[in-house]
């Protein structure tokens, strides 16, 4: 659910530690990490500190460079916890491999040899919080283009040389996307268009409403489907909207949680005809049949081999006396070239 745009999971790494000495070795908390900053850092444990990122959207497009900020918030900062420092890396969630790249645009960060953000040095405390700016530029490759998760660590530090009197915070988050879309399609047939979408996960999910469009930017709801509420599976979903417009129409769902937050899915398009009224009988022919429509239609009429042995548009009666007995097949379109119907005959 994949689609034109990057849905993102961020998720904390599980704690907040403090570092004296500044390494920067894989331990944002990421899967394939060499464990956290709490496998060299121990301290007496707390829960007076956090760490988040600011300012970060909640959907991404691809190729597409944006700017936020990691923040450490540290309420006992002064003359013990002076600075602080951090690790933050994108991944898909499945492995330790890079989603998308980062950008050196603090000097107190840099990126290590895993192409992940880190600090340079520790960043002293600013009323209670270090702050850092951080540039991220999604994926161009639509095979990364997938969920991404953000995973952090940060560092309160006392600068006294070595690890002992680093402290451990336990603070962490999950901020999961309501609805994760893989599918979704739209096609016409002669009792409406159907709007077809599925999710592989849904949390909180109140309901979805469908809107329509004949210019791909002016979107109104034509109706409503309730969602699982909390799904982990795959979940289908169809809509049969009776519109009786013709040409381009455009769809997008609009998925709604229970605390009123809501997502836009993909924009998918499809072209609405008239579907034509037509009857071919009999189908057991002997020397003719006819086709039966209140409009002009072009009837071609192929073999079993493909090769098409009649076409005509005068489409009241077909004369196959001239045909080998067998299979054929009648393909029906208007005159201006819309398929209509194929119907199966036998040649006795």
């Amino acid at each position: 659910m994949r689609l034109s745009k990057l849905f993102l999971l961020v998720l904390t790494a599980g704690l907040f530690i403090a570092s004296s000495g500044g390494r920067n070795d894989n331990r944002a908390g990421a899967i394939g990490d060499l464990g956290t900053c709490a496998s060299c850092h121990g301290g007496a444990a707390t829960n007076n500190g956090s760490i988040e990122l600011l300012g970060l959207p909640a959907e991404f497009t691809p190729n597409t460079t944006y700017d936020f900020q990691i923040r450490v918030n540290e309420p006992d900062a002064g003359a013990t916890l002076s600075a602080s420092g951090f690790q933050l890396v994108a991944t898909n969630g499945n492995n330790n491999l890079m989603r998308g790249s980062f950008t050196v645009v603090d000097v107190g960060t840099r990126i290590n040899s895993t192409s992940r953000l880190v600090q340079n040095s520790p960043r002293p405390f600013t009323s209670n919080a270090a702050t850092w700016d951080v540039r991220y530029t999604t994926p161009d490759d639509p095979a990364q283009f997938t969920d991404v998760v953000f995973y952090y660590a940060g560092n309160s530090v006392n600068e006294n040389g070595n690890t002992g009197g680093d402290v451990v915070y336990f603070n962490s988050n999950l901020i999961v996307l309501p609805v994760e879309w893989i599918k979704m399609s739209a096609t016409n047939t002669r009792e409406g268009n159907y709007v077809s979408w599925s999710t592989a996960t849904e949390v909180n999910n109140s309901h979805f409403e469908v809107e329509r469009s004949t210019d791909g930017k002016s979107f109104s709801k034509v109706g409503e489907l309730e969602g699982r509420g909390m799904s982990a599976g795959i979940t289908d979903y169809e809509f049969l909207d009776e519109v009786e417009y013709q040409g381009m129409i455009y769809y997008r769902v609009k998925q709604v949680d229970l605390n009123g937050n809501y997502e836009f899915s993909q924009v998918v398009s499809v072209k609405a005809v008239e579907h034509v009224s037509v009857q071919v009988h009999p189908t057991q022919v002997v020397s003719e049949f006819q086709v039966v429509s209140a409009e002009d239609l072009l009837v071609s009429v192929y073999d079993a081999f493909g090769n098409q042995v009649i076409s005509t548009t005068d489409a009241t009666v077909i004369d196959m006396s001239d045909q080998m007995p067998g299979i054929y097949y009648v393909l029906i379109t208007t005159d201006n070239g819309i398929y209509v119907e194929t119907k199966k005959i036998v040649k006795i």
